[in-house]
């Protein structure tokens, strides 16, 4: 599902279509936080991959996808992920979580791994991806190694989620 967000960037309106209002933090943060760097679609923002794929943003050679896991939205079978709930009716919390956190890891690695294919296979021997699943990876990976006069990563925390309401 497209939302369609107009927000202001130097004194102009500018309109862009995000997969969520998550993802619309992260590119208003980029724009903010990383030197020179503006959403133009097709280019740095919904950049064209191989196979038919978009990633959500470029900044230079870096692919960066925000991508939290989803078991809804990332199980393929979704008579598996039926079963699967059905049966962690039965386990006890601390397991559950366990086991819930060990499916998210290994989807985590499947998008990383496929998303990384269509990066290599589109882009140069240089390119390379991140794919980040909060504000916290977001901060660590990205803002902070590449950004300028950058905050605290708690202010910067607060910001992501203020800005994804």
């Amino acid at each position: 599902m497209l939302h369609y967000e107009t927000f202001k960037r130097k004194q102009e309106q500018v309109t862009l279509s995000f997969a969520s209002k998550s993802e619309l933090a992260v590119g208003l943060l980029l724009e903010k936080y990383i030197p020179d760097f503006e959403m133009i679609p097709g280019k740095t923002f919904q950049v064209p991959i191989a196979f038919g794929k978009q990633c959500d943003f470029r900044l230079g050679y870096m692919y960066l996808e925000y991508h939290p896991v989803n078991l809804q939205f990332d199980f393929r079978d979704k008579q598996a992920l039926h079963e699967l709930r059905k049966a962690l009716r039965h386990v006890k919390k601390p397991f559950k979580e366990q086991i819930v956190e060990a499916l998210k890891q290994e989807l985590a690695e499947r998008y990383y791994r496929e998303r990384k294919h269509a990066v290599e296979a589109w882009g140069s021997k240089d390119a390379h991806l991140v794919v980040v699943q909060d504000a916290v990876e977001l901060y660590r990976k990205v803002i902070k190694p590449y950004g300028r006069q950058i905050p605290k990563e708690h202010v910067f925390v607060g910001e992501f989620n203020r800005l994804k309401k």
